[in-house]
């Protein structure tokens, strides 16, 4: 089942690591709209983690 993969894949990265991948991509997510010259809508830094 498609599920119990997931889960597997996020366990066997360690949830630390995923946790801070996207901490990561977010910030660079952050920078290149703002370099973009875009308006970022979502404010609080943690709005965006979720990638």
């Amino acid at each position: 089942m498609g599920l119990q993969e997931a889960i597997e894949m996020l366990l066997g990265e360690g949830l630390e690591n995923v946790f801070s991948r996207h901490l990561r991509f977010g910030e660079a997510t952050r920078r290149a709209v703002q370099a973009w010259e875009l308006e970022l809508l979502c404010l609080n830094s943690l709005e965006l983690v979720i990638l």
